[in-house]
């Protein structure tokens, strides 16, 4: 026999096995439900309301009195701390602070002016075209020209010898290469793209992920993504120690 846990105001019916948290039902039902301690009952995010069937829960842990000992709504549960029995039905309230879905980001704050010095460059180079009296490789050739004009000894990455070729022909020998610490060459492109340099910068928080695609040349910001962190179910204090 299965326990029926009912899912308000989400209007989810889900059969659930008997010992696990009304927190990890929830989740295998998809519902998110908030929780930033790892199940430990310390947090106290994953408040949810027993509306019917609270007598057939396990009883409440010490971690969820001492988190729940200010809360003067009758029924009020911690989602991670309450148990279903083998057999029987609940009915849970999911207030809306305890949905993690409702959370706003803060994806903007103060930037401070900086320096730029981004580990990556663009130099336009106008390579001599081979002849039959400079049958040099297209490499060889490159990496001369690039020295002449930026005095700059680099290596060339494996992958770009693929696109050296038509890079080089298609714009009449005028190429754009781009650079990592003017000690790689790392890509190629056919005539002037030194107007266009872009990097991404990721600030990885306990609670939240922002993405933020940035001009190298001017260190505007471009644009901006944001997500909850995935790993918010596995606790905010063991992201703190895997950071």
């Amino acid at each position: 026999m299965v326990s029926i846990v009912h899912f308000q105001p989400h209007g989810r019916r889900v059969e659930a096995r008997a010992g696990n948290s009304l927190l990890e039902i929830a989740r295998e039902a998809g519902i998110s439900i908030e929780s930033i301690c790892g199940s430990a009952g310390k947090c106290g995010k994953c408040k949810v309301i027993i509306t019917s069937g609270a007598s057939i829960l396990s009883p409440m842990t010490e971690s969820e009195i001492k988190a729940l000992r200010e809360t003067t709504r009758a029924g009020t549960r911690l989602a991670c701390q309450a148990r279903v029995p083998a057999d029987g039905s609940v009915t849970v309230e999911i207030p809306e602070e305890s949905r993690r879905e409702h959370h706003r980001l803060l994806a903007k704050g103060v930037e401070p002016r900086i320096s730029l010095d981004p580990a990556v460059s663009k130099v336009l180079l106008k390579i001599p075209p081979a002849t039959l009296k400079d049958v040099r490789a297209d490499d060889d050739r490159l990496l001369q020209m690039l020295f002449k004009k930026a005095r700059i000894k680099s290596s060339i990455s494996p992958g770009v010898h693929r696109d050296l070729p038509n890079a080089l022909r298609r714009e009449s020998w005028l190429a754009t290469v781009t650079l990592f610490r003017e000690k790689e060459l790392i890509r190629i492109d056919p005539g002037d793209t030194t107007g266009s340099l872009y990097g991404i910068a990721v600030d990885i928080g306990t609670t939240k992920l922002v993405a933020y695609l940035l001009n190298l040349r001017t260190g505007d910001i471009v644009g901006t993504e944001s997500m909850p962190n995935p790993q918010i179910p596995f606790g905010e204090d063991l992201m703190s120690r895997r950071q």
